[in-house]
């Protein structure tokens, strides 16, 4: 008879020692308690994980259980603002421990020395109110909220005069600059445009939090779908390009700039524009300076070819005339800008509705606000049209690239500026806001007027021709 061990002995008593209870053991299926190696413990342990972290993900996200409605309000109020969304480098400020302090920061971190604490101030990409932007270095005021603690946010618009209004639009036209009614927390103004039309424009300071649940997106797949939607698709994004391009930064890489031809070719082709355009989504390759700082190219891709395609309301901002005689650094005009801007909205914006043109005072050559006598490409007057005309032709030429517009709006509304003014302080021509607005209703018409004609289909041995509900001729045999 061999002799047992004192484990052999313990199992067939019934139990363990407890010097001999850290022996790796593991339930079956049954759950009864085995004796088992280390390796298979572990095994079994990674396996029960796997199967917890699919039980997990395999669960429904309480919040995709609600209706698709409330689930768009839900969005909304995180991602919708009232007034527009201005993409661009925002100046900001933070403490230094005295660790961090650098001999060489007073230079490299623009360090402020305020009751012996240093201060770094730096640059971050992203987003401020359109009518309340920062000033310059002015840190302190200027930016929306970073918590969910609402803001004072100025929001503008436009609409027409009702007939009781005529009276008191007549009394007010005395002195345009002033409101001519103020209730509720709305003031009012007058605009009167180039051709005679009268229109009025409310401003209101509502209170509204900064952009910050833009974390929720990341909480699913399917959130993530859709809230780009709403974030994009429902909210205004505003462009300024005034002082941002050197009148030589289109001469760096042509082909890489959408429109822009190259040395041998008078005209790009429809394959080099496409070409050129997608080459912005790229972001591992090297771009030239146009692409790299153009602030609606930059956003474009921040964001993606994808979210992308999701908007439409744009506003765009620049100055016509940049060029000074006998000066350097001379900047880009706005017409040349826009002619890049119209192919990049046809290409990658095809659901664009609202797009708005407002032209900005630019800076002089020392810094202070003054306008430039010339325009950049047209600097000894050949063409021999004045400013009025200029614009014209410019806006024109954006109407006919962008067929799919619904509304196009010529300057912005400023309370404290000449309204739908240019850059010589004249008016510009609103002709094509309605031209565009006639050319969407014959749209819709005609899409209406597709949608009603009658669908033909076949079915069994004949065709059925239906008109709503009713079948008129043909085989009803076939479905």
């Amino acid at each position: 008879m061999s002799p047992t061990t004192p484990v052999q002995q313990s199992l067939n008593a019934g139990h363990c020692p407890v010097h001999f209870s850290f022996l790796p053991t593991m339930e079956d299926d049954e759950g009864s308690t085995k004796l088992v190696s280390t390796r298979t413990r572990i095994q079994h342990q990674k396996t029960r994980k796997r199967e917890k972290e699919q039980i997990r993900r395999n669960k429904t996200f309480p919040f995709l259980k609600l209706p698709r409605e409330i689930r768009d309000n839900v969005y909304r109020h995180l991602f919708k603002r009232p007034t527009g969304i201005v993409p661009t480098t925002n100046y900001l400020k933070r403490r230094l421990r005295p660790g961090e302090i650098h001999p060489q920061d007073s230079r490299r971190a623009w360090l402020k020395y305020r009751d012996a604490t240093a201060v770094q101030l730096y640059q971050q990409y992203g987003y401020q109110w359109d009518y309340q932007r920062q000033t310059g270095y002015n840190i302190e005021t200027g930016l929306p909220t970073r918590d969910w603690k609402p803001d004072e946010v100025r929001v503008v618009w436009a609409t027409m005069p009702t007939p009781d209004e005529h009276e008191n639009i007549q009394r007010a036209l005395k002195d345009p600059r002033s409101p001519y009614a103020s209730f509720g927390g709305v003031k009012s103004f007058i605009n009167k445009r180039h051709n005679g039309r009268i229109e009025i424009i409310n401003e209101e300071d509502l209170q509204s939090p900064g952009l910050t649940g833009l974390k929720f997106l990341r909480s699913c797949s399917q959130v993530a779908r859709e809230g780009p939607e709403i974030l994009y698709g429902e909210n205004k994004f505003v462009f300024n390009t005034a002082g941002v391009h050197s009148k030589y930064s289109l001469s760096e890489m042509p082909y890489r700039i959408p429109g822009i031809p190259n040395v041998e070719v008078l005209h790009p082709s429809t394959q080099q524009i496409m070409l050129s355009v997608n080459k912005i989504f790229d972001t591992a390759c090297y771009h030239p300076k146009f692409i790299k700082y153009d602030p609606l190219i930059d956003f474009l891709r921040r964001i993606g070819k994808k979210n992308a395609a999701f908007l439409k309301n744009v506003k765009l901002e620049g100055t016509f005339k940049t060029y000074h005689s006998g000066r350097k650094h001379e900047k880009l005009g706005f017409s040349s800008i826009l002619s890049i801007h119209t192919i990049i909205l046809n290409k990658v914006y095809p659901g664009l509705k609202i797009l708005t043109l407002n032209i900005r005072n630019g800076k002089d050559i020392d810094g202070e606000p003054g306008l430039a006598p010339f325009w950049d490409d047209d600097v000894d007057d050949l063409s021999g049209k004045d400013d009025m005309e200029k614009i014209d032709v410019i806006v024109g030429k954006i109407v006919k690239g962008l067929p799919t517009l619904r509304e196009l709006k010529l300057g912005e509304y400023r309370m404290w500026t000449r309204l739908g003014s240019s850059s010589d302080d004249g008016t510009i021509n609103d002709g094509w806001e309605q031209f565009v607005k006639e050319r969407y209703v014959k749209r819709v018409k005609e899409n209406v007027k597709i949608s009603g004609r009658a669908k033909v289909r076949t079915g069994g041995d004949g065709g059925v021709f239906t008109t709503g509900n009713h079948c008129v001729g043909g085989n009803l045999n076939g479905r």
